[in-house]
């Protein structure tokens, strides 16, 4: 089953979205495509830049943030290999995602 929950779209509400997003975008560098504190660093550079620039912050934030991470760091997203699918499902399981 599907946890479904309400974004709260004030600016605050926004924002402790993204930085819940931006989170979970650094744990899948990290834990499923195995980069140091400097790629994550850079990565959430990169993230905060595009949010901010953003026409729509909710459609920023709907996107799947393992997708998100691999298209950073060049995989086509039709062809991203199985080993990496695998783990961050596992993640997703672990973290309750």
């Amino acid at each position: 089953m599907t946890n479904t929950y309400a974004l709260d779209t004030s600016p605050t509400g926004l924002e402790a979205a993204f930085i819940r997003y931006r989170s979970r975008c650094e744990d899948i560098l990290s834990h499923v495509f195995g980069r140091n504190f400097d790629a994550k660093r850079a990565l959430s550079d990169w993230l905060t830049v595009r949010f901010e620039e953003s026409e729509s912050k909710i459609m920023f934030l709907h996107e799947d943030p393992f997708y998100r991470v691999a298209s950073y760091l060049g995989f086509d997203r039709d062809a991203i290999p199985n080993e990496y699918i695998e783990a961050v499902s596992n993640l997703a399981r672990e973290r309750g995602w």
